[in-house]
């Protein structure tokens, strides 16, 4: 009869009996109790493993915008030591074209001084030129 009773058990119950024979029922409660606190500190684990892996990350990006701000101050004063290297440049040229130029009125101002001479020269020798034949009509 018993072998028959036994048969007829469901799986779940067939455990428990075994569970009862064994004494491992007296233990249920307390291997409950542990299995849930096994639970919960694998949830606190993970959790802490997920935001440690959050916290990674962000540092990561924060990292790379700290690069890309670093980057871009460097092209920044990159650019403006472009644009001044530009502007010395150009004002080194404009004094160069300054000084030709003035190099070239004072060959003017040399040359219409020389003009001005020749042109009181023979302004001289036309008014002598006038006076003699103007003492050769005379005399004629």
């Amino acid at each position: 009869g018993d072998v028959e009773t036994l048969a007829r058990k469901s799986p779940a119950e067939f455990v428990e009996l075994l569970e009862q024979i064994s004494q491992s029922a007296e233990l249920k409660g307390p291997y409950e109790a542990a299995l849930q606190a096994k639970e919960e500190a694998e949830a606190a684990t993970l959790f802490c493993y997920n935001k440690q892996k959050g916290m990674k990350g962000e540092r990561r990006m924060l990292k790379e915008q700290k690069e890309e701000a670093d980057r871009f101050a460097e092209l920044e004063e990159q650019k403006q030591r472009l644009q001044t290297d530009y502007y010395l440049w150009q004002l080194y040229h404009m004094e160069l074209d300054r000084q030709e130029r003035e190099a070239h009125l004072e060959e003017l101002k040399q040359e219409l001084e020389g003009r001005l001479t020749q042109e009181q020269e023979h302004t001289k020798i036309l008014k002598e030129s006038k006076k003699k034949a103007a003492a050769a009509r005379r005399d004629t």
